[in-house]
Formats: structure tokens, sequence, C-alpha cells
């Protein structure tokens, strides 16, 4: 078997550190001999070991071996300046233990496992481990090197690692696209290592620099972080295409992990601070993730970087793909992100006091919740938000949808696109949005919009909620604009209501809508009502074959609306009166006797008609009056499209089909 950089670092600290070859029954000479043996075996595999002076204390049964270094072509190096080994033991004939092992001035480099294009280092002045007991043999079949980690890990225990000071630096790209990132650590600890399972892993403190080129220069430091119940295997198992493919469960990688205290300053003037962040219960299904693909996928889009130009569509589309993959495979209970200030360079300062993210679990995140936004323009105008919800998102369908935006753009107007909109989340919150429009005007308030449904992916919705409450200067809306044309003359500012509900009911396959209201103040009020009948399940099928087809058999069954004149008709025949120089009853009554004149031969050949046409009448002779209508068919159905189609291209023609009620008491 071939043995990588990081194999060898392995089996070797085993060797002379965990008593492999069961030293403690060998002098000197013997542990110097099987030092060297390990080292000729590492070269027969092309790997280059080598080390200096070897010393072992048969009695203190403790090892010193200095200058360690092992190198595998193309994957870099490992160099260790001492390595101290106290308390060798080997409690079964097939696990060695070891009370404490110290190694100083540890050095590695190379590319990094999943990202071959980035070159990385690690340095650790001195590392501390304590109660380590590991197996005294390891073997797998093949020859790939993963299995054999995963083997070492899973087998091995360690009762605490310390790490006082540690550094990590990573290369990428070339000229205008290089990258360089140094981080260095405070004390690290490590606790309870125990078959690839970590109780707990806390870092004091960490600070970062990137550089390589001025667009991308920036620093920051983050404070403490708490890492609780790690599971490493799950991530190793990913680089082991043979078994990642037998992993079908979801394995928990993280418990939880808190971090406190983050803050990123970049060199353009961006600048980013947070006072804390939670992560709870992250779980991977390690058999639904395509390492592969993310990795080739990943260097392609490297290369292009690297050739300073912007990647094909389709390669982004296949990296959108790729990561959407990586989504459906993992798990997450919750998160929370607290305390965020943000600035750029020439633009807004925002404060969010928190973000929140629900249960992301098959490929669904049950809620992310923005509480709490303030902010600044430039200019001087504010701008705030109480609250943003998002509910039922799908972050991998959203990722596909952009893939195929990113090689079709047309196909953003077709209708079946715009139908998968819909299966991506489930519902929109906002409340208590306020920000200013007019040159600092009064602001544009949002107090409530909500919108809600159920529906699966790409379909017609089975059940639909949609609620808005908010307010607004007049003097911002176009002139002419049919919102322009509803706001009644000297008002200032105007609000907006609008309720509209729609449920489908499977057991009388009807679709109920109500309410259906809308009201601008001092302008109108509209109530509604509808219900449809004969509507088939498929009617909210994916298939848009199946789902017209059940369209064309359902039928319109009742419609009801009651218009509230609370003082546009007024207004606007005012004004029209004075463009006209008349006075503005004339005018009233002129639209009365057009109106009756122009329904006159209706009622002739409909007499039943004439209770809604005086009805009609009388709303346009009357200011602020009250006009409520009951629609019902004529004969035994009418079917939905032949409505929608009339209503299309000959709205008179449908007076023949239905028939029109008055309500008295709407």
């Amino acid at each position: 078997m071939r043995k990588t950089f990081l194999i060898a670092l392995a089996a070797l600290l085993l060797a002379v550190g965990a008593g492999y070859f069961g030293l403690i029954f060998y002098a000197d000479y013997a542990a110097r001999r099987q030092i060297d043996t390990l080292v000729a075996a590492l070269a027969a595999d092309g790997i280059t070991a080598s080390h200096g002076a070897v010393d072992f204390d048969v009695f203190e049964r403790r090892l010193d071996v200095k200058d360690l270094a092992v190198e595998a072509p193309g994957q870099g190096k490992v160099r260790i300046a001492a390595l101290t080994a106290r308390g060798l033991d080997q409690p079964a004939a097939d696990r060695v233990s070891v009370r404490e092992v110290e190694i100083r001035e540890l050095e590695a480099d190379g590319p990094l496992p999943l990202a071959p294009d980035v070159t990385g280092r690690f340095a650790a002045p001195l590392i501390s481990l304590t109660d380590v007991v590991g197996p005294a043999q390891v073997a797998t079949a093949g020859q790939q090197p993963w299995p054999l980690v995963l083997a070492i890990v899973e087998a091995t225990h360690i009762g605490r690692i310390d790490i006082p000071a540690s550094s990590t630096s990573t290369v990428t790209g070339e000229g205008p696209t290089r990258v360089e990132t140094d981080v260095t650590y405070g004390p690290l600890t490590l606790e309870r290592f125990e078959a690839g399972k970590i109780a707990r892993l806390g870092v004091e403190s960490t600070t970062f620099q990137v550089g390589g080129t001025p667009a991308v220069a920036a620093q920051g430091e983050m404070g403490p972080v708490v890492a609780e119940n790690i599971d490493i295997v799950p991530l190793l198992v990913l680089l082991d295409p043979e078994r990642r493919r037998k992993e079908t469960e979801f394995r928990t990688v993280y418990g939880s992990i808190r971090a406190e205290k983050y803050g990123f300053r970049a060199e353009n003037g961006t600048a980013e601070t947070w006072a804390a962040m939670k992560v709870n219960d992250v779980a991977l299904q390690p058999s639904g993730v395509p390492a592969e693909d993310l990795l080739t996928i990943g260097r392609r889009v490297s290369e292009v970087a690297a050739q300073g130009r912007e990647p094909a569509p389709q390669e982004v589309a296949d990296l959108l793909v790729g990561i959407a993959g990586a989504y459906d495979a993992l798990r997450i209970g919750g998160a929370s992100f607290e305390g965020l200030e943000a600035k750029e360079k020439d633009g807004p300062t925002v404060t969010v006091k928190s973000i929140a993210l629900g249960k992301l679990d098959g490929g669904r995140l049950d809620l992310i919740a923005i509480e709490g936004l303030t902010g600044k323009e430039t200019d001087g105008a504010s701008f705030r938000l109480d609250r943003l919800a998002l509910g039922g998102l799908h972050p991998g369908n959203t990722l596909r949808f952009a893939a195929e935006v990113a090689t079709s753009p047309a196909r953003m107007r077709e209708p079946a696109q715009l139908m998968a909109l819909i299966g991506m989340f489930g519902s929109v919150e906002l409340a208590g949005l306020e920000a200013s429009v007019v040159d600092k005007g009064e602001p544009v308030r949002l107090d409530t919009l909500s919108l809600s449904w159920d529906a699966a992916e790409g379909a017609v919705p089975t059940r639909l909620a949609f609620k808005l409450r908010g307010s607004g200067p007049t003097a911002g809306l176009p002139p002419g604009s049919p919102v322009a044309l509803l706001v009644p003359d000297g008002v200032s500012r105007a609000s907006l209501s609008v309720d509209l509900a729609a449920r489908w009911n499977p057991g009388d396959k009807a679709v109920v809508v109500e309410p259906v209201y809308a009201e601008m103040s001092d302008s109108f009020a509209l109530h509604g009502k509808a219900r449809l009948g004969n509507v088939e399940p498929a009617a909210f099928s994916p298939d848009p074959t199946a789902a017209l087809g059940a369209a064309m058999t359902a039928n319109v069954d009742m419609v009801q609306l009651t218009l509230t004149d609370s003082g546009i008709y007024d207004q606007k025949l005012a004004e029209a009166a004075r463009e006209q120089g008349v006075p503005p009853e004339m005018l009233r009554q002129l639209f009365a006797g057009f109106a009756e004149m122009l329904l006159g031969p209706v009622v002739g050949d409909r007499p039943d008609l004439d209770p809604a046409v005086q009805a009609l009448v009388a709303f346009l002779q009357k200011p602020m009056g009250t006009l409520s209508l009951r629609v019902t068919p004529r004969g035994p159905t009418l079917p939905l499209l032949t409505a929608v189609e009339a209503l299309r291209n000959d709205p008179t023609s449908l007076l023949d089909q239905v028939n029109i009620q008055v309500v008295d008491n709407p």
C-alpha cells in the first residue's frame, strides 16, 4: 500500500510514540533498528523519511526521537524537531499505550486533501497528548490511504490534547487572483478523543489576515470558540469512496458550536462584527455528498480563476448543482447569529439584532428569520425592519433553479419555471418595515406582509394566504399610475390593506376563495368571496398536462363582490367636472344615465337582471354608497376556462351565462 505523508506521519507517531513495535521489550539499539525498518518500508513506497538521534530508556519507559521528517512527492511533508513519549506500555497484545506525548516544532505543508489547488501549512511549537491508547497493528485492503486513516482513528483513544499556540496559512491562485490567508490560534484544547469522537474542543482566540492582492486584503479576529460532541469520522468517510457509498445514515458531526466576538475589516472599507454565533446538531449523510463531483468542479473553477476569466455558465451551473446535492445530505438542528454590525465603504451601515435558522432536514429549512434590522444610507436616510422570515426554504432547489437560469436565462419567463419558484419556500413574513423614498420626506411603512401556501414542488398551491398592511406618502407615486389614480386629491399619505385566502377541500372537490379584501384609506373598500367546484386533485399536480386537464373540468359556482365608495368616486367626479367646466352632480347623473342606457337592452331580454342594474345605477347616483352583487351560473355549470376566456375577449358575453343577484346584507 502506498501511503500519503499524512498516513506516514500517523504510522510513525503510532510506532515511536505509542510503542507500535512493543518497544518496552527492547533496549535503545532495538528502538533505533525498528525506526530504521519503518523508514525503509516508507522508502519502498516512494515516501522519503528520515530521523535524527533515537534514545529509549527502558526503565523510565521513555522514548526520544529528534528531527523526524516525512515527505510524499506531490502530497506534502511533515517535520518534527523532537518527539518524547513517556509511560510506554502494552496493556494487551493488540493494544499499546503511552501516558504522555510531547511533539515540538511540528510543521506540515502541502496541497489540501479536498482542495488540491490550495497549498496549506500548519505549524505548532508544542503539542501535548495524554492517555494515548491505540492499536498495535492496523491492516486494510486496497491501495487507497484513507481506509488506513479511518482504521487508526476509529481504534484510537486520547484523553486530552493541548496546543498552546498554532498557525495555519494557505495560498491559491497567481497574479491578480492570488489569495493568501494567515491564521493564528490561541490555546487550543481537545478533550476525550474516542474512536473519532471528541467530547469538547475549545480555542481561546483566533486572528487572521487575508492578502495576496490589494483587492482581497483584510484582517480580523474571533473570540472563544467551543465545539462539543464532534465526530470526524463522517468527514473522513467523504475521502473514502467505497465506504462513503455504504454510509447511508445521518451521522452527527457537531453537537454544538459556539463562537463569540467575530470581527472582519477589509482594506476597501468593508467592516463586519458579530457578537455571538451558535449552531446545533449538525449531521451528515456521507453517501449523499457528491464528493468527487465537487472536487472536480472546484478544481475547474479554480483553474478558471487562475486564468483571470469568468467561469462559463455551464461551469457555474455544475458547481451550483453539486452544492445543492451537499445541502440535501446535510441536517442542522438550528443556528443563531446575534449582534451584527456591518458597513461598506461609501455604502450603508447596517445593524441586526439576530438571525435565526430553524431545522434543516430533508433539504428543507423550516425557518430563517432576521430580527431588528436598522440601517442608515450615506445620504443620511434611515431604514428599519422589525422582522423578515422565510419558511419552508429549499436551498438545494434554489441552487438547482439558479443553475438552470445560468445556462438558459430565457427560461425565467416560462410558466413552468415560475411555478418552480413556488416550491422553493412555503411562507414569507415581513413586519415593521420603514424606509424613506422621497427626499427626506415621510417614509413608507409596511406594517405587515405575509404570504404562505401549501404546494408540491412546481405545482399550484392547495392553500394560499396573503395579508398586507402599509402606508406611505403619495408624493412619490408616478403620475397617472393605477395606484396614483386610486388616491383622492389632497391626501398626502395613504394606507392600503389587502387580505386574500384560498383553500382546496378534497372532500367536496371545491376551492373556496375567502376573504377577498382590499381597502385604501379615503378611497374604496372591496370585499368578496368565490367558490370553484369539481376541482380534481390533478389540478394541483406538478405535471402541467395533468393540471391543465383537471382545470378544464373545474366550474365557477359563485362569485360575490361588495364595493364601498369611501370618497374616491366623489373626488374623481369633482376633478373631471372642473376639467369639463360643469357641476359635479350633472356629471354624476350623466354617468348613471349612460349606465342605465347601456344595460337597458340587457334587462329587456333578462328581466331578472333589473334589480342588479338598478343597484348599479343607484350606486353611481349616491356618494359614499355600497354595491354588493352575487354571481352564479345560469345553467347547470359554468366551466372555469369558459369564464376566463370570456373575461379576456368579451366580458359582456358572460351576462348570458350567469345570474346576478343584489345582496342586501353583504
